[in-house]
């Protein structure tokens, strides 16, 4: 069973019965009465904690008194996607609790340093709850680095002392394909197999003989648009991502015929596309995303340039195309999601 804490952060009580002790402290405080019931009643239930945004900074005062009740949830939720989990670079500190004043890590170290500051008081089961999904493969049109991440940090999981997976994430997130969903499974399956057996495996069973070039186009995709920069990890006016973005029309369009060439050859003249075979359907899916790159290409070109204007008209593009579309994009595209997630890059 699960006992959180709320979403809510920076928001703990500053009365003199509080604000000398951590919310940590508090919950572990709660954590261990709430164990002193369940050993009352004979009941051997397993409790999930959270250490999450306030809760990142481990107790003080308090030690959970019987750890095997209990398993740790990690939930790194400000963490960037940049980069994955990794013990080969220093691992700081925690920062300075500072009570309603605290701002929380982007970088993958100093949450895994959070992380490890509580593994000193706590030795027991743990798995990650993380974001890959949820919001982060709207910023990586290609989806090629953001299913490398994920392939990176489950197999990075144990050298960071962590026992398990939970992704907090869209059903709906399989746009423009399934890669980073089958890189999760396969690899937390089998922590050994390699991004690049799923990713060939992966292509060509969901796109058939060509799957190559199509894994090939998307990583073009994914370079030109490049993922920081929709995260606004660099600087968001940048004549050189502006000149990256400009190329995406040119790789569309060339790409283009290979689409079409394989939905033509993959589905009966008499059948629609999207009615069509697994092969024709990830080349369907693959053509509207063609096109909405292209119509998001230049939202984020307008923006890299300074161009406010045209930046606005291009995104309100952009969504109509979703919009126009979600009838037939909506078992693999999150549209409200897409909006809202992207929609902060244009605000």
């Amino acid at each position: 069973m699960h006992f959180w804490l709320a979403d809510g952060s920076n928001n703990h009580c500053e009365c003199e019965l509080c604000r000398d002790t951590r919310p940590a402290d508090f919950y572990v405080q709660m954590l261990n009465e709430l164990d002193e019931k369940l050993t009352a009643k004979g009941l051997d239930t397993r409790i999930v904690f959270l250490i999450y945004v306030d809760l990142l900074w481990p107790p003080q005062k308090q030690k959970i008194a019987n750890p095997d009740r209990f398993i740790l949830m990690f939930a790194p939720i400000t963490r960037t996607y940049s980069e994955p989990f990794a013990t080969d670079t220093p691992i700081p500190e925690p920062p300075p609790f500072t009570r309603n004043k605290l701002t929380f890590p982007r970088n993958v170290a100093e949450n895994i340093g959070l992380l490890a500051a509580w593994q000193k008081g706590f030795a027991g089961d743990s798995f990650d709850f993380d974001y890959h999904m949820m919001w982060d493969h709207f910023r990586d049109p290609g989806f090629i680095p953001i299913a490398k991440i994920l392939s990176k940090d489950i197999r990075g999981l144990r050298d960071i002392g962590i026992n398990g997976f939970v992704s907090c994430q869209l059903q709906r997130s399989f746009f423009p394909t399934g890669l980073p969903m089958t890189v999760m499974g396969r690899t937390l399956w089998n922590r050994d197999i390699a991004y690049d057996d799923v990713a060939a495996d992966y292509f060509a069973s969901a796109f058939g003989p060509e799957g190559k070039l199509a894994k090939d186009y998307l990583e073009s995709i994914s370079y030109l648009f490049d993922p920081p920069y929709l995260r606004g990890e660099t600087p968001r006016v940048c004549p050189e991502n502006a000149d990256s973005l400009a190329k995406i029309h040119g790789v569309v369009d060339a790409f283009m015929p290979t689409i079409e060439r394989n939905i033509a050859h993959l589905v009966r003249h008499d059948v629609p596309a999207e009615q069509g075979s697994c092969w024709a359907k990830s080349w369907f899916y693959l053509k509207h995303s063609a096109a909405l790159c292209k119509l998001l290409a230049s939202a984020c070109e307008a923006v890299a340039l300074d161009d406010k204007q045209d930046a606005g008209e291009d995104w309100e593009a952009t969504k109509r195309y979703v919009q126009e579309h979600e009838i037939i994009l909506h078992p693999v595209l999150d549209v409200s999601l897409f909006i809202s997630t992207l929609g902060s890059f244009f605000g």
